[in-house]
C-alpha cells in the first residue's frame, strides 16, 4: 500500500455515492407506491402556496380583479361565462386559509333580533340518501369504462385529457351509460395511490368534461367531502361544479362545506349574480364567521348583486357585521397584503358594497335617519360616495371631528364626489399636515412618501378630482 490515504479517500467517496443512490431509490419507491400496507400519500408537489383573497379597494376606486379566482379549466359548452362565475375554473389549490372555519351560528348562541343573522340555531345537515346498488355493467360498457380510466391516468402527469379519453367520454355518454362511467371514475378516485393529487385532479377534469347531471352530482359530493386525504383537491371539485351550475341555489350548496377553500369558491361564484332573499340570508350568515376572507367575498357579492332585491337586509347585515369585527380576536393585526388592520379592511369592503350596490339609496336613507355612532358614519360615507350632496356639511364635520384615521381617510376620499370650491382650503390643509400615519407592518417606508399618510394622499386625490370637474 503505497498510498493508504488515497485509498481511504476513494473508499469514502464511493461510500457517499452509494448512500446517495440508495436514498434516491428509496424516495422514488415511496413516491410511486407509498409505504407498503399504509394509506399515506405523497406530498402535494403541484399545489401552489395559498394566495389570500385580496379585499376590494376604497369606495372611490374601481374594484380590482383580486377576488376573482385564478382559473385553470378551459371553457366548455354549457358552462357559465366568467361574468357570472369567476370561480368556475379549477386551478392549483385555491384553498384559502389552512384552518377551516364554520360560518354558521353556533347552536344556542344568542342572535340579534330583527336581522338575517337571527335565523335560529343551525340545523344539522341531513345525510345524503344512498342510491340503489350499482348494476353490473355489460361487457362492452365495462371495457369502455376500463379503457377510460386507463386513458385518464395517462394524462395525469400533464393534467390533461388525451384525445382518446375525450372520445370515450362522448361515447359513454352516447350509450346512456353515463352513471356507470361516473361510478368507475369515482372508484379510481378513492383508491390509495402515491401520486393521488395529480390523478384526482385529472379525474375531476374528466367529470367536468363529461358534464352530465350524474357527473355534476359527483363533483358536489367530492367538494363537500370531509375526507382529510382529499382536502388538496376539494376546491378543484368545487370549481368544476360551479362551472357546470347556472342556478344560484346550486352554488349556495358549497357554503355548507367544512373546507375553507370550498366555501370561498362558492362565495366567489355568487359575485355579479342575482341574489334573492334566501341567498341574501345565506350570505348574511357567513358574516358570523371569523374568517376575514369570507367577509370580503360576501361584501363583494352584495356590492355586485344585480337583483335589487332585499337591499335593506343586505345593508343591515353589513352594518351589524361592522359593529362586531373590531373586537374579534386577532382582527387588530394587519390584513394580508394591506397596511390596514383586518377589521379596517373588512369595513372597507362593506363600504365598497354599500357604495356600489344597485338600488340601495332608499335603504341607506331610511337607516341614516335613525343610525348613530360608527354605523351612521359608514352610511354617511356611502351616501357621499354615491353622490348625495345634501349630506355635505355633515361629512365635512365628520372629517374635522373624527379621531379614527381610517374613517377620516374614507371620508376625505368620498368628499371628492360631493365637494365644492369651499372645500379646497380644507383639503389643502389635510394634504399638508394631517398627522395620521399608517402603522409599520413590515412594509418599507420611503422618507417623505405621502402614501404613508393616507389622509394626505386621499386629500391630494380629492383635490385633483375637484379640479377636473372645473375643466370644460
Amino acid at each position: 500500500m503505497k498510498n493508504p490515504r488515497g485509498l481511504l479517500r476513494m473508499g469514502l467517496v464511493l461510500g457517499c455515492i452509494g448512500a446517495v443512490v440508495g436514498a434516491v431509490a428509496f424516495w422514488f419507491a415511496s413516491e410511486q407506491c407509498g409505504p407498503a400496507g399504509s394509506d399515506v400519500r405523497a406530498p402535494n408537489v403541484l399545489a401552489r402556496p395559498a394566495t389570500p383573497c385580496l379585499p376590494p379597494p376604497s369606495p372611490l376606486r374601481e374594484p380590482q380583479e383580486a377576488t376573482k379566482d385564478p382559473g385553470g379549466f378551459s371553457s366548455r359548452a354549457g358552462a357559465p361565462s366568467a361574468a357570472t362565475s369567476s370561480a368556475g375554473k379549477p386551478s392549483g389549490d385555491g384553498r384559502g386559509p389552512a384552518v377551516p372555519m364554520r360560518a354558521s351560528p353556533t347552536p344556542g348562541e344568542p342572535k340579534p333580533s330583527g336581522s338575517l343573522l337571527a335565523a335560529g340555531p343551525e340545523q344539522p345537515r341531513e345525510p345524503r340518501a344512498q342510491g340503489p346498488p350499482p348494476q353490473p355493467l355489460d361487457k362492452e360498457t365495462q371495457a369502455l369504462a376500463d379503457e377510460l380510466v386507463e386513458e385518464v391516468l395517462k394524462g395525469a402527469p400533464d393534467l390533461k385529457l388525451t384525445d382518446r379519453a375525450q372520445a370515450l367520454l362522448r361515447e359513454l355518454a352516447g350509450k346512456q351509460k353515463n352513471q356507470e362511467a361516473v361510478r368507475v371514475l369515482l372508484d379510481e378516485y378513492r383508491k390509495p395511490h402515491g401520486r393521488f393529487v395529480v390523478r384526482n385532479k385529472v379525474i375531476i377534469k374528466a367529470l367536468y368534461h363529461m358534464g352530465s347531471p350524474e357527473a355534476k352530482a359527483a363533483l358536489l359530493d367530492l367538494a363537500l367531502s370531509d375526507d382529510p386525504r382529499t382536502t388538496v383537491v376539494e376546491a378543484d371539485a368545487a370549481r368544476a361544479f360551479v362551472a357546470l351550475s347556472k342556478d344560484t341555489t346550486e352554488k349556495l350548496k358549497l357554503l355548507d362545506a367544512a373546507e375553507e377553500g370550498v366555501v370561498c369558491v362558492g362565495l366567489r361564484a355568487l359575485e355579479s349574480g342575482s341574489l334573492d332573499r334566501a341567498a341574501t340570508s345565506a350570505l348574511a350568515r357567513q358574516l358570523k364567521s371569523e374568517s376575514a376572507i369570507r367577509h370580503t367575498l360576501v361584501a363583494a357579492a352584495f356590492g355586485t348583486d344585480r337583483s335589487q332585491e332585499a337591499t335593506g337586509e343586505k345593508v343591515d347585515a353589513l352594518l351589524e357585521a361592522s359593529a362586531r369585527v373590531e373586537n374579534l380576536p386577532g382582527w387588530g393585526q394587519p390584513a394580508p397584503r394591506s397596511r390596514w388592520a383586518k377589521w379596517e379592511q373588512a369595513t372597507l369592503s362593506y363600504l365598497y358594497a354599500m357604495s356600489r350596490m344597485p338600488g340601495v339609496d332608499e335603504a341607506l336613507r331610511n337607516r341614516f335617519a335613525v343610525a348613530k355612532g360608527r354605523q351612521r358614519e359608514l352610511i354617511l360615507i356611502a351616501l357621499a360616495t354615491r353622490g348625495h350632496g345634501d349630506i355635505h356639511d355633515e361629512l365635512v364635520g365628520m372629517i374635522r371631528s373624527t379621531t379614527s384615521g381610517f374613517l377620516r381617510t374614507m371620508a376625505v376620499e368620498s368628499l371628492a364626489k360631493v365637494g365644492t370650491d369651499k372645500d379646497v382650503l380644507l383639503l389643502e390643509d389635510l394634504q399638508r399636515s394631517d398627522p395620521f400615519l399608517l402603522p409599520d407592518s413590515g412594509h418599507p417606508r420611503r422618507p417623505g412618501s405621502i402614501q404613508d399618510y393616507p389622509v394626505r394622499y386621499g386629500a391630494k386625490c380629492a383635490l385633483l378630482q375637484l379640479q377636473s370637474k372645473k375643466k370644460p
